[in-house]
């Protein structure tokens, strides 16, 4: 025998949506993050239009011109990787008291301690090493 049950469903306490806005001056085609964007009630209609998510970089990037405080909608913003898509990069190896560099550019993004790929200057594709904490912009 099965006996039937009623589970109730109380409604979620009523809060205040969290959209964000430009801290600083955005160019048309720039990531937005975390960095240059702070958190800000939600007001009147959705601004979600002003932005556009960039699949192979990994982020959202401004349509047009941003100015400082400019509310931007609801957006997730992760932390934007130290590496994008494009970025040229010096990697540099070290064993005992010798150093080699090579310029390179990155095929793909990366955060920091993550590998990625990169193109050197004669076509060659190969793994990066980890990005270190002092990469970034």
């Amino acid at each position: 025998m099965i006996l039937p049950f009623i589970v109730g469903l109380a409604p979620l306490p009523a809060q205040a949506a969290i959209c964000r806005a430009s801290v600083v001056a955005i160019e048309a085609g720039g990531a937005i993050d975390a960095n240059n964007t702070a958190p800000v009630a939600c007001g009147g209609a959705p601004t979600s239009a002003k932005l556009w998510f960039d699949r192979k970089a990994g982020v959202a990037r401004a349509r047009v011109a941003l100015s400082p405080g400019e509310p931007l909608g609801r957006v997730h913003v992760a932390r934007r990787p130290a590496i994008l898509p494009g970025d040229p990069v010096v990697l540099t190896a070290r064993v005992g008291v010798v150093t080699i560099s090579r310029q390179a550019s990155a095929l793909q993004g990366a955060r920091t301690g993550e590998r990625f790929f990169a193109r050197g200057s004669d076509g060659a594709i190969f793994v990066a090493p980890p990005v270190s904490a002092e990469a970034g912009r």
